[in-house]
C-alpha cells in the first residue's frame, strides 16, 4: 500500500511531465510551419529582377553593338517572368501585365538577328529613353505591396501610367 502511495506521484509528475513536452514539440512544429509568407517572398525576388533590368538598361544606354545587349534581354524577360507570377497572385485586374517588358525582348532579339553590328542612333535612343522611363518606374514598383500583401490601387495606377510609356516608346518588331 505505501509503495502504490509513493509511486502515484510519480506517475503523475512523469505524465505531467510527458504532456508538457508534447505541447512545446507541437508548438515547435506548428511554428517552423509558419515560415515567410510566400506572396511578400515572391515580391521580393520580384523586386530584385526589376533592380537587375534597371542597372541593365543602363549598362545598355553605353552599348554601340548589337551583341552588349545580351545581359539586357535576360533581365527585361526574368523581370517579365517574375512579374507575371507575382500578379497571378492575386485577382485578375488587380495588377496588369508589363508588356512593355515583352515588347523590349522582341525588340532586342529582332535587332540581334542579324548577327553582331553596329546600333543606329534611332535604336540607341529606343533603349535610353526605355531606361530612362524604368528608372522612374521602379521607385514606384518598389511601394507597390502594402504591409498586409495587398496591391496599393494609387501605386499601380502609377505603374500603368509607366507601363504604358514604356509600351509606345519601344517599337513593336
Amino acid at each position: 500500500m505505501r509503495r502504490r502511495r509513493r509511486l502515484l506521484p510519480v506517475i503523475l509528475i512523469t505524465a505531467l511531465v510527458c504532456v508538457v513536452f508534447l505541447q512545446l514539440i507541437a508548438l515547435i512544429k506548428h511554428n517552423s510551419h509558419d515560415g515567410e509568407d510566400p506572396k511578400q517572398m515572391l515580391f521580393e525576388v520580384t523586386l530584385l529582377q526589376m533592380n537587375i533590368l534597371n542597372s541593365s538598361l543602363n549598362e545598355a544606354v553605353k552599348a554601340e553593338h548589337t551583341d552588349e545587349l545580351n545581359e539586357l534581354k535576360l533581365a527585361a524577360y526574368t523581370a517579365k517572368y517574375t512579374h507575371d507570377r507575382f500578379a497571378r497572385t492575386f485577382a485578375e485586374g488587380q495588377l496588369d501585365e508589363l508588356s512593355g517588358l515583352s515588347k523590349l525582348v522582341a525588340y532586342i532579339t529582332s535587332l540581334q538577328i542579324g548577327g553582331e553590328r553596329s546600333m543606329t542612333s534611332e535604336e540607341q535612343n529606343v533603349i535610353h529613353e526605355a531606361a530612362s522611363v524604368f528608372s522612374k518606374m521602379l521607385p514606384v514598383y518598389t511601394d507597390l505591396l502594402s504591409s498586409n500583401d495587398h496591391i496599393i490601387s494609387s501605386k499601380e495606377e502609377e505603374l500603368a501610367i509607366f507601363a504604358k510609356e514604356l509600351d509606345t516608346i519601344v517599337p513593336k518588331e
